[in-house]
């Protein structure tokens, strides 16, 4: 459930709330798949290119 939450969008203290954990371990249970992970790195990649655009 945490992995999915996480794949919807909602921010880890929400996953954190909705599974009533105190701690933070339910971070051990987050396994993002591959495309959420690609979706991350390409949303990471545009940013950097909107802030920190290429010199002409």
């Amino acid at each position: 459930g945490a992995s999915f939450a996480l794949e919807c969008g909602l921010p880890p203290d929400l996953i954190k709330s909705q599974g009533d954990w105190k701690s933070d371990a339910y971070q051990s249970y987050l396994d993002p798949s591959l495309s959420f992970r690609v979706q991350v790195a390409e949303r990471l990649g545009s940013e950097m290119l909107r802030r920190f655009p290429t010199p002409t």
